[in-house]
C-alpha cells in the first residue's frame, strides 16, 4: 500500500503543476488526497474530478467569489440561513448537512448568497471532514413566495451544474438511501 501512496504522490506532483489547480498550500493538498480516496485511489478519476471542481468555480463565479465570512456577516446573510453539518458519519460514511432558511421577508433574501454559504460549508467539509459525501437536508418551513420567485430556471441550471459536476462527481458510488413513504 505504501508503494501506491508514493506513486500517487509523484503523479499528483507532476500533474498539479501542469493544470490550473491553484497551489493553496496544505488545504488544497488535503482536498486532493480526500478526492483521491473518494475516487477509490484512481489517479485519472481524481484528476478529472479536481479539474472539474476548479472549472466550475470559473464558470459560475457568483457562487464562489467574495466568500469572506466577515463580509457575509456584515451583510446579515447568516441571520437568514443556518447550515449545520452533523458531527457523526452515517453508515455509508457520508455526512448530513442540515440547512434552514428563515427571516425571508420580501427583499431580505438573496439566492446567490444562500448558495454561496452552502458552497462554503461544503468546501470546508471537503477539506476537513472524513466523510465520503454529503446528504443535504433542507427545511423550507419558513420560505416565502419572495424566495420561491428567486428560484429561476437559470439559478436551477447553475445549481444543477455545481451539484452534479463539482460535488456529486466526487462520490464514486451511489450514496442515496431509499426511504419509506411519508
Amino acid at each position: 500500500m505504501n508503494i501506491v501512496f508514493k506513486g500517487a504522490r509523484v503523479g499528483f506532483t507532476n500533474w498539479s503543476g501542469g493544470i490550473g489547480v491553484p497551489s493553496g498550500g496544505d488545504s488544497d493538498k488535503e482536498m486532493i488526497w480526500r478526492v483521491w480516496i473518494m475516487r477509490k485511489l484512481s489517479l485519472e478519476r481524481t484528476k478529472q474530478t479536481v479539474d472539474m471542481y476548479y472549472s466550475v468555480r470559473n464558470l459560475i463565479p457568483e457562487f464562489f467569489r467574495n466568500r469572506d465570512p466577515f463580509i457575509l456577516q456584515e451583510q446579515q446573510v447568516f441571520e437568514r440561513v443556518q447550515t449545520i453539518p452533523t458531527p457523526v458519519l452515517l453508515e455509508d460514511y457520508t455526512q448530513l448537512l442540515i440547512t434552514r432558511i428563515f427571516n425571508t421577508e420580501e427583499g431580505n433574501f438573496d439566492m446567490n448568497q444562500f448558495v454561496k454559504v452552502l458552497m462554503m460549508v461544503s468546501d470546508l467539509l471537503l477539506r476537513s471532514s472524513c466523510s465520503l459525501g454529503i446528504h443535504l437536508v433542507m427545511d423550507f418551513k419558513n420560505v416565502t413566495m419572495g424566495v420561491i420567485r428567486q428560484v429561476t430556471p437559470s439559478v436551477l441550471k447553475k445549481l444543477q451544474v455545481v451539484i452534479t459536476v463539482s460535488r456529486l462527481s466526487m462520490a464514486s458510488r451511489n450514496t442515496s438511501r431509499e426511504t419509506g413513504s411519508i
